[in-house]
């Protein structure tokens, strides 16, 4: 009986469902829905780069036309910066930790007890 029951739910469901949705605002769906397609199709096949030879020369034309603009360009002048000055006199940084760790060694010495 209850399998009986089920299906009695499941018209009735879809007799609602049929009085919500008519056949023309399915065809309007898929109709729209087709469009949508069609217009990713036409954008994937841009991104695809499908250029024609003709598309291709002229590309390699403009992008010639734009290397010698770039290389009859010359640059701006740049100041000369002076020299940082040289001291030799100077010890290495790393000499006076090293003077400091030998103080700390003597200082360590053991006393007898």
């Amino acid at each position: 009986m209850s399998v009986l029951h089920g299906l009695q739910q499941g018209n009735e469901v879809l007799a609602e469902i049929h009085k919500e949705m008519s056949i023309e605002n399915v065809e309007k769906l898929l109709a729209e829905t087709q469009e949508a397609r069609e217009y990713q199709q036409e954008i994937s096949d841009m991104l695809a780069n499908n250029m024609t030879v003709e598309d291709e020369e002229a590309v390699a034309d403009q992008l010639a036309a734009l290397e010698a603009e770039v290389r009859g360009q010359t640059l701006p002048v740049v100041p000369v910066l002076p020299g940082v000055p040289v001291n030799d006199d100077l010890d290495p940084i790393t000499a006076e930790p090293e003077a400091e760790g030998a103080e700390r060694e003597e200082a360590r010495v053991a006393v007898p007890a």
